[in-house]
């Protein structure tokens, strides 16, 4: 089995996002292309290449797949927990929005909760990576500095989980914070900040 290879899926994840976010489909062609632009974010998480069959559905708890379970005892188990979490909020609907036996229309929340929960995947990524390093004061500039670049959102469910994680750690305290400033508002940080002093 070979590992994920980025180069191989960048045309895909470029046209999914394009029918997703820019072509004007149907929430059910929506859902259909968010089903598969999560598959490869699970692929890219769990480190799995194209010439492994995934399917979201067996990314469970002893899944037959065991290219899928590997990779999710790899993850460890609060990780792979999350991953399958966020996983069993897209699938349902991802498939529903992939085959033919439902009829009924999807709704704008429909679509934007399988959004939000791709969202999650990206977060789950940089989760990982900055847990891996260990992120602290000291932690390699460059990193973070990258990491500025991505939408406020992914920052922010990234650092507000590795705040749950470790309250004490004053770089994602710090990180957590600029991250509410720009995907909310200052009033907001000033609140959050208020209301988690004593923890801080």
């Amino acid at each position: 089995m070979k590992n994920f290879d980025d180069s191989e899926y960048v045309e895909l994840i470029g046209n999914l996002l394009n029918d997703t976010n820019y072509v004007d489909i149907s929430n059910r062609g929506k859902l259909s292309g968010l089903r598969q632009h999560a598959e490869v974010m699970v692929r890219k998480i769990l480190d799995i290449g194209s010439d492994t069959k995934l399917m979201l559905g067996e990314v469970r708890k002893n899944s037959r797949n065991l290219a899928v379970e590997n990779r999710l005892q790899n993850l460890g188990e609060e990780l792979s927990s999350r991953l399958i979490e966020i996983v069993n909020r897209i699938n349902p609907l991802g498939n529903a929005g992939t085959h033919t036996q439902h009829t009924e229309s999807f709704s704008v929340e429909d679509v934007e909760g399988v959004e939000d929960a791709i969202l999650d995947l990206y977060a789950l990524i940089f989760i990982r990576y900055f847990s891996d390093i260990q992120i602290s004061i000291y932690s390699p500039p460059l990193a973070l500095h990258a990491f500025s670049f991505l939408p406020p959102i992914i920052r922010y469910k990234t650092w507000n989980y590795l705040y749950e994680k470790d309250k004490n750690n004053i770089q994602v305290v710090n990180k957590l914070c600029l991250s509410i400033i720009k995907t909310f508002n200052k009033e907001t940080a000033y609140k959050w900040l208020d209301d988690s002093r004593e923890v801080i």
